[in-house]
């Protein structure tokens, strides 16, 4: 791979391996996405990326690499902006293809939050709003060029050395419109309904802007009442056989975890909404999601324990408020009524004093 070398693994997932790089001249730092679907995929000899045995696997190979190829040259396109990783391109080697990204120096979100929550109890909700209104700009650029992400959860949120949350990982990243052909390469955690094959009857549907929604909101109800609902599939089969859906409210869950944190009612509803087990149940914009939001940012500004996801030697940084002013003992009314006449009885000698100081006869 001429141009750039490949360091140390960042991460693995169900769809592929990502690495640290370098350019040649050590200058610049990328991320480096390599095409490995986990289940159709092997390593044969000098890391040539083979598919495993059998005509379903060789098939869902390579219609998982044409698709990673022809949406990273399209990705690559998207506007600049906070929340966007930026690509700059993508190509074929050792029987695979690789997508070439900015490399984001900071930590992914699950990490990030679960040391905010060790440390004060709670993300709290200005920081919420905050990712929710940079992700869902992000997401309104992905879905306005004509795809959509289907991979959103923690790990592939990162959160940059200054606390802007990124979007990263785009090699689950569709068409609109257009079906996957791998229903299985999905993070069952996250995905929304329309996302598993063969959903009960009359259930399915076609994957859109509310698909990210969906798995936004899931990443949401985790950082908020610090557990999961159940999966899209699980909730699915037992509304199918006609029994309750298993979702447990947000609120619900809060207080099953005993979570501290205090979250608005307009938030939690977000959330609700955004978790619907239909995809038309659901905001169908990120416009729509982040709406609510930002017109509570708008409103003045609440103290908050903490100053955001900024980071600080890849810490996560909480800066206090400073203390408030010095205050001395308070006084009983007797109390005050004798430093009220000591004042006074001050006040006249001083006054005495100047006068016998004076030039007799005026000035």
């Amino acid at each position: 791979m001429a141009g750039f070398v490949l360091d140390a693994p960042l991460g693995q997932g169900g769809f592929g391996i990502t690495y640290r790089a370098r350019s040649e001249d050590g200058r610049l730092e990328y991320a480096v996405k390599e095409y490995f679907p986990a289940e159709y995929a092997r390593r044969g000899t000098g890391g040539v990326v083979l598919p495993r045995e059998g005509a379903e696997a060789g098939r869902a190979f390579e219609i998982g690499r044409k698709a990673f190829l022809e949406e990273a040259f399209i990705l690559k396109d998207l506007p600049r902006q906070p929340g966007l990783v930026r690509v700059r391109g993508a190509f074929e080697k050792h029987g695979t293809a690789y997508c070439l990204m900015d490399f984001i120096a900071g930590e992914s979100l699950d990490r990030v939050s679960q040391r905010l929550i060790q440390r004060y109890g709670h993300i709290p909700e200005a920081q919420v709003q905050e990712l929710i209104s940079t992700l869902c700009r992000a997401l309104g650029a992905v879905h306005g060029a004509g795809f959509v992400h289907r991979d959103i959860k923690p790990s592939n949120i990162m959160i940059s050395g200054t606390g802007t949350p990124v979007l990263i990982d785009f090699g689950a990243a569709r068409r609109l419109g257009r079906g996957s052909g791998l229903g299985s390469m999905l993070s069952r955690k996250y995905a929304a309904l329309e996302q598993f094959p063969n959903p009960p009857r009359g259930m399915g549907g076609k994957e859109g802007p509310w698909t990210d929604i969906f798995a936004l909101s899931v990443v949401l109800y985790e950082l908020v009442s610090q557990g999961l609902p159940p999966a899209a599939d699980a909730r699915a089969a037992e509304t199918a056989a006609g029994r309750r859906d298993p979702y447990v409210p947000v609120r619900e869950n809060m207080r099953r975890n005993r979570v501290e944190g205090r979250y608005s009612d307009t938030l939690l509803d977000l959330i609700d909404r955004g978790c619907a087990l239909m995809a038309k149940e659901r905001p169908q914009s990120a416009a729509d999601f982040r709406r609510p939001v930002e017109q509570m940012m708008a409103q003045p500004a609440r103290p908050s324990r903490s100053e955001g996801f900024a980071e600080a030697g890849g810490q996560a940084a909480y800066v206090p408020p400073p203390p408030p002013p010095a205050q001395g003992p308070k006084l009983t009314p007797d109390q005050r009524k004798v430093v009220t006449m000591l004042g006074l009885i001050f006040g006249l000698a001083v006054a005495a004093t100047v006068y016998g100081m004076l030039p007799q006869g005026g000035f």
